[in-house]
């Protein structure tokens, strides 16, 4: 069997996160390989978002002060394998919220990037998926894993 272990919200409530630096292309495109024509996910891939937060670090270099730094530095369970999801695996784990408790905040940052500006944010609450500003705090960060 293979998922996704998903953290607690990593950032203090009521308080949101920047993705990164506004008009830097990293090339974290990974998790948008499966959508139908309305913008929905139809495949899970699982660790799509693995190298899209090595790339986002390696721009913005080592830090928590942005999500992908978040989701990277937390060591929850005492494992240092954890990362920010790519669009696909956190528009999984959004459909399937029903079993993983109480969402504390509207809206979660993805490690898929749009263009040079923005990056996908995905709605816990409903089908508000769309890109956010980057340098702007839009969103909180889950981590997640690969078993």
């Amino acid at each position: 069997q293979h998922g996704l272990i998903i953290s607690g919200d990593l950032t203090a409530s009521y308080t949101d996160i920047i993705w990164g630096t506004d008009g830097v292309l990293i090339g974290a495109s990974g998790g948008l390989d499966n959508l139908d024509p309305s913008g929905y996910s139809t495949f899970v891939e699982l660790g799509a978002g693995i190298n899209n937060t090595n790339l986002i670090i390696a721009s913005e270099r080592p830090g928590t002060s942005y999500a992908a730094g978040l989701a990277k530095a937390y060591t929850g369970g005492g494992y240092t394998n954890w990362y920010l999801p790519s669009y696909s695996e956190l528009y999984g784990i959004r459909s399937n919220s029903f079993y993983i408790g109480t969402i504390n905040r509207t809206f979660y940052w993805t490690s898929t990037e749009d263009d040079l500006y923005n990056s996908w944010l995905i709605g816990m609450g409903g089908n508000n998926n769309f890109p956010g500003t980057k340098g702007f705090a839009n969103g909180g960060v889950r981590a997640v894993r690969v078993f």
